[in-house]
């Protein structure tokens, strides 16, 4: 055995309240007093090798709390992180490629990894004391000094469910390795079981803690890796003990006694093990590894196969004394099961490392799976968590009612408003983890969903529409904004019982040439999704798929159906295979047909993940955008209302402010079109360069028209608000003219032409009038120069857009604009009109290289 306490493992030399390590083990993550979570690089905790190399330390501090963080855990899949706080707050964090950038005011160092806060989850009124993750990682479960139990869904920030039995504060939770149940430990003298697939309790647990000492703020305990234990902890019946509780009878089937103080924390080892050979000892087939803490400061170290005899109490390995002047708070061993780290209030951490000789050899995958196979069957289903938390769940013995109903919208449309949040609950419970591929009229879906049991709970089903517009179905669901890469969410609340988030469209048929109107409807009923096409009421085709449809498009060469494993199906007007199911990767939040290029599909998932596909030529038109998803636009409390297409092909993004996103194909990332947060937000459209309004403006301006109208007001805060007001007093001029420089950017990012060449006669009118020369010749030097900074041009949508950093030379066009023609028909005649720039502008006439007095005309950019 080996024991540790690196000294630079700190938070200030505050209490660290909370440890949890990675899957992956690589990473450690501790939070503490200092209002800080802080993860480090694991490798340099347990080997001195590392620690005295070169090797980074700490990797990462997160400052997103305003109090102690009380708990902090990666998810099961090592993929986010989650914070507790005493600011009754619980955040979310991702790790995302790129470069970390210090806090802004923060004289610390950047972080070596850059890991973004995605969501903050608001919902207690209290201190939250412990959050766990559940073992699919979609799923997060906070507890709280205002005795309630909050489960959410972690990938959406949706409240599912309030578990308020408690009489007390709940201090500690764990869950079943299995999945099938949730314990949690309260001042009230009990621990709850809680069957997650209703969140019914199973069992309250009393007897152990009848005169248990409320003494610690936190509870920390656990189950043994198998699930066949629960070792509570603060049981005092009448000494001091941490009972293991077997699973089924919750009756104590053991007592880790010796502590001389209430314990406060246990926690089992992930890994099973076979005992080490011993020659007076019996030789079971496999044993749990115990650690438990004590307020007496001490350390315990237990084996479910160390006993004195058949009714002897098990006896600790080891006890470790003398590791901490203040009481342990939380412990979490590694991954391989052979080490322990445990923290503590004095602000310490401590590593035991032990050896195979000690602990006995860790089960292999193989026989791990034949244990639990035993135990729970060769056929385990793991259990979803996140069936509804409303009046829509009907007992089992009701009849099934139908799911939800969804019709799709026409040419443009983006799927339905709505899809039914309890029967989407139920499928993800019901359905494989990766989902089920799409099958048309498959006799075995509609056996495979009669053989269900009936103890399920169904949700009453409700008929939405999904309609659209010409505008490309700009008023879609919305999209839950708080994340990370943040998740999506692709579902709304029931009408019947919440205020609508977006009002609903009217009914768009699709239309084909030389056929009378027709409408697509999707019906969700008994794990199939039916779709039918009518004609003029009559029904004309009919498809069936496996599992649950969210979103539908149509545009006059296909229909295309998104079902919430994340497959997209395909077909014809005529109800034809045109592609094999499209595996999105997570549920589609967005499913949008474009307007100007009917073969063209886009697709959103949940998860922020933008695809874009022609579905006549077999070909992605936009696939390589993960470094901007679509999540990366979502500031706290926002929401993406719509997804479009632009006239340009590319992808646009609509969010509840009002704000219009283009995603740039060549700077990757996105920029700003319309609406009100930029640099330069203050600056407002103050000119009109048609001078006859929003009509023919061309279509920047008419996104910027609608972001006016359908900008949410939202409150600003002090600094952002003296800051817009030391804006405002900014000269009229100074105004007018960033304003310009802004519209000529946008112009040029949405590919439109008409309006590039309208804003850069605007601008060079505005810098001529000021006599503003450096800024003029900096403009007619770009536009001549065959080093100009503007990037490679682009001949109307269907060019081909040039790798980042290149750059255009002289004479080739923009937009459809000849260069040298922008600058004589642009610039130059706006120049000779005031007297302080003529001379400038015979300085440019003469370095031109075509006549200045010819008329010219935009050339007409190409479409698809």
């Amino acid at each position: 055995m080996f024991v540790d306490k690196p000294e630079w493992v700190t938070h200030a030399g505050k209490a660290i309240h909370s440890v949890d390590i990675s899957s992956s083990g690589s990473r450690l993550a501790t939070g503490g007093a200092d209002n800080t979570v802080r993860i480090w690089n694991l490798a340099a905790i347990l080997d001195v090798k590392v620690e005295t190399s070169a090797a980074p330390r700490l990797l990462a501090t997160l400052r997103e709390h305003l109090q102690a963080v009380t708990a902090a855990r990666f998810s099961h899949d090592s993929r986010y992180l989650a914070s507790a706080s005493d600011d009754s707050l619980a955040c979310l964090y991702e790790v995302r490629p790129g470069q970390a950038t210090a806090a802004f005011g923060s004289s610390d160092s950047p972080n070596l990894e850059n890991w973004k806060h995605i969501r903050t989850f608001r919902g207690h009124s209290s201190n939250i004391a412990d959050l766990i993750w559940a073992p699919n990682s979609l799923t997060l479960v906070t507890c709280s000094v205002d005795n309630t139990i909050i489960v959410w869904d972690a990938l959406t920030g949706r409240q599912a469910h309030t578990l308020s039995q408690h009489r007390s504060f709940v201090k500690g939770l764990a869950w079943d390795p299995t999945g099938y149940f949730l314990a949690s430990h309260s001042d009230d003298k009990s621990i709850i079981v809680w069957r997650t697939e209703d969140w019914a309790p199973v069992a309250t647990l009393t007897e152990p803690f009848t005169k248990a000492i409320d003494t610690t703020f936190c509870l920390r305990f656990g189950w043994s890796p198998d699930g066949q234990y629960l070792v509570a902890v603060n049981s005092n019946s009448p000494i001091i003990t941490a009972p293991m509780l077997k699973r089924g009878s919750w009756q104590s089937a053991n007592q880790l006694r010796g502590h001389e103080a209430p314990v406060v924390t246990a926690r089992c080892s992930g890994r099973l093990f076979k005992p080490p050979a011993v020659a007076a000892q019996p030789s079971p087939g496999q044993h749990a590894v115990i650690a438990v803490g004590s307020k007496d400061t001490r350390i315990s170290i237990w084996s479910t196969w160390r006993k004195g005899g058949a009714d002897s109490p098990v006896k600790p390995i080891t006890v470790l004394r003398d590791l901490f002047k203040l009481p342990p708070v939380d412990m979490a061993w590694t991954p391989d099961g052979y080490s322990l780290l445990a923290s503590s209030e004095d602000g310490t951490l401590a590593v035991v490392r032990f050896e195979e000789s000690e602990l006995g050899r860790v089960l292999t995958p193989p026989e791990m799976e034949a244990h639990m196979a035993q135990l729970y069957g060769s056929e385990r289903r793991q259990p979803g968590y996140l069936p509804p938390d409303n009046d829509e769940c009907l007992e089992a013995d009701e009849p099934a009612a139908s799911e939800p109903h969804a019709t799709a919208q026409g040419v443009n449309g983006t799927g339905p408003h709505e899809v039914a949040t309890a029967q989407e609950a139920l499928a993800a419970r019901l359905a494989p983890p990766n989902g089920t591929a799409a099958t048309l009229n498959n006799p075995s879906s509609e056996a495979a969903a009669a053989a269900r049991p009936s103890t399920q709970r169904r949700a009453q089903g409700r008929e939405l529409v999904a309609a659209g517009r010409p505008d490309g179905g700009r008023a879609a669901a919305p999209v839950q904004a708080a994340a990370r890469q943040r998740q999506i969410t692709a579902s709304a609340p029931d009408p019947a019982s919440h205020s609508a988030i977006v009002e609903p469209d009217a009914v768009t048929a699709l239309l084909r040439q030389g056929q009378s109107a027709r409408t697509v409807e999707v019906k969700n009923q008994a794990g199939l999704a039916t779709l039918v096409v009518k004609s003029e009421g009559e029904k004309a085709w009919e498809f069936r798929l496996q599992g649950l449809a969210l979103k539908v498009a149509t545009s006059p060469d296909f229909v295309a159906v998104g079902m919430k494993s994340g497959f997209i199906q395909v077909l014809s007007p005529e109800g034809r295979c045109l592609l094999p199911p499209l595996q999105l990767g997570a549920a589609p939040a967005f499913l949008v047909a474009d307007e100007h290029r009917p073969s063209r599909l886009l697709a959103v998932s949940v998860t922020g993940v933008l695809r874009q596909w022609d579905v006549a030529t077999w070909q992605c038109c936009k696939c390589d955008f993960n470094q901007a998803p679509v999540s990366d636009l979502l500031t706290e409390g926002q929401t993406v209302r719509s997804m479009l297409v632009s006239e340009a092909g590319d992808p646009l993004a609509r969010l509840s402010d009002g704000t219009v996103w283009l995603l740039h194909p060549t700077l990757r990332a996105w920029v700003l079109i319309a609406g009100r947060d930029s640099p330069a937000a203050a600056f407002a459209s103050l000119i009109d360069p048609s001078g006859t309004g929003g009509a023919g403006a061309g279509e920047m301006s008419r996104l910027q028209a609608e972001a006016v109208r359908g900008a949410v007001p939202r409150q600003q805060p002090m600094q952002a608000a003296l800051a817009a007001l030391a804006m405002r007093q900014a000269t009229i001029k100074d105004r007018e003219r960033t304003d310009a420089e802004l519209k000529l950017a946008q112009a040029q990012a949405l590919a439109s032409p008409v309006e590039y060449r309208r804003w850069l006669a605007t601008y060079a009118r505005m810098l001529a009038r000021d006599a503003d020369e450096a800024r003029l010749r900096e403009l007619c030097d770009m536009l001549l120069s065959s080093e100009s900074a503007l990037p490679q041009p682009i001949v109307g949508a269907a060019a081909t857009r040039p790798a980042d950093g290149d750059r255009a030379a002289p004479g080739k066009p923009l937009l459809g604009w000849d260069w040298q023609r922008l600058l004589r028909d642009g610039v130059l005649k706006e120049l000779v009109k005031c007297r302080a720039t003529q001379a400038l502008a015979m300085e440019m006439k003469d370095r031109l290289s075509i006549p200045f007095a010819s008329p010219i005309k935009p050339a007409a950019p190409a479409r698809e």
